[in-house]
């Protein structure tokens, strides 16, 4: 479920921690403090490019070439169902593969708050130019 004021404190957090170090890094330059609104874009585009790959990720796009469908063996073959399983056979029941609230951060969270704090580091950039 979106929760945008939880997105919106995500990626306010996530801003203001790396604007900080950014400023950290820039102090530490005596004389140089107007390479923050420089650093400040390359910080966005980076949170822009990682949600990105996040999406692709989540999306399959990274899955490989299809593999070939196994063929299922003869009914002769088959082993009897007793302390035998099969490779593609479920021995344990499985649990829901959907994530409860409190499981962390999924991909679509992350990538929420990765958006929210690029778009702050773009008007902190504007407003330092």
């Amino acid at each position: 479920m979106k929760v945008p004021g939880r997105d919106l404190l995500r990626g306010t957090l996530l801003a203001a921690l790396s604007g900080g170090g950014a400023a950290l890094v820039v102090r530490a330059v005596p004389g140089r403090g107007y390479h923050l609104g420089r650093i400040l874009p390359v910080l966005l585009l980076a949170m822009v490019l990682a949600a990105w790959l996040i999406h692709l990720t989540s999306d399959g796009f990274f899955a490989g070439p299809a593999r070939k469908p196994v063929r299922a063996e003869p009914p002769e073959r088959q082993a009897p169902h007793g302390i035998h399983a099969r490779f593609g056979e479920g021995i344990l029941p499985r649990a829901d593969s959907g994530a409860s609230p409190a499981a962390g951060l999924g991909a679509p969270e992350i990538q929420r708050a990765l958006l929210w704090a690029a778009a702050e580091l773009a008007l902190l950039s504007f407003g330092l130019r």
